[in-house]
């Protein structure tokens, strides 16, 4: 858990103090997949933290990938219970191939946020709201703040990325080429939720809750 609130953090100082928009870039995916680490951990428990905390925290940290972070824990959690299924519309890239899942990015980044709110009783559909509203300001302050570049630039590369989750979070996970995985297995002394994640997917799947940084470090 510390590494991963490190990351974070980093990703957030190394964004503010970029100076020009490459670097910039380069900060704001690193603190994507920082924020989608603790906030996929988070979805599921893994830090074991007291529910009302855990609730917080997962609203805080899906921030920087502009999403309710509720609404994440609703469709990747139905992900595991049905990997694949018709509903799992986590798991549409992987039903896929390589180029289709990449065309349906961005209609499977609405169909997530849709199918999260449908499924959503009244308080989670408040929360979802209050998450979305929180996202909206962000996007509101990097549109109005004069010098705030490193802002904006963090909100096209989130809106790239999400617009892309369907490729990176759904299909290549699911088909990883052998080469890949043994690769990213060969780097898990870096600790890189990332690789681990290709690496050991399916590990992951088998034992949702352990921190996906503990994956290859006896946390199974």
């Amino acid at each position: 858990m510390a590494l991963s609130l490190l990351r974070l953090l980093a990703g957030i100082v190394l964004l503010v103090l970029a100076r020009t928009v490459p670097l910039q870039a380069v900060a704001s995916a690193f603190l994507f997949f920082a924020s989608f680490t603790v906030a996929h951990d988070l979805a599921h428990g893994a830090y074991r933290l007291p529910r009302h905390l855990n609730t917080l925290a997962l609203s805080v940290a899906a921030l920087p990938m502009l999403v309710s972070g509720h609404a994440m824990r609703i469709m990747h959690l139905r992900h595991h219970a049905r990997p694949l299924a018709p509903d799992d519309v986590e798991g549409e890239g992987a039903r896929h191939g390589f180029f289709t899942a990449l065309l349906l990015g961005p209609r499977n980044m609405l169909a997530l946020r849709a199918s999260a709110f449908a499924a959503a009783d009244a308080r989670g559909r408040r929360r979802q709201g209050i998450e979305m509203g929180a996202v909206l300001g962000v996007v509101a302050l990097a549109l109005a703040l004069p010098g705030a570049t490193w802002l904006r630039t963090h909100v096209v590369v989130a809106l790239v990325l999400l617009a892309t989750t369907s490729l990176w979070a759904s299909h290549i996970p699911h088909h990883t080429p052998p080469w890949l995985a043994a690769a990213c297995a060969r780097l898990a002394f870096l600790r890189s939720p990332v690789l681990l994640s290709l690496a050991f997917h399916e590990r992951h799947h088998r034992h949702p809750r352990v921190p996906c940084a503990d994956l290859a470090h006896g946390g199974v």
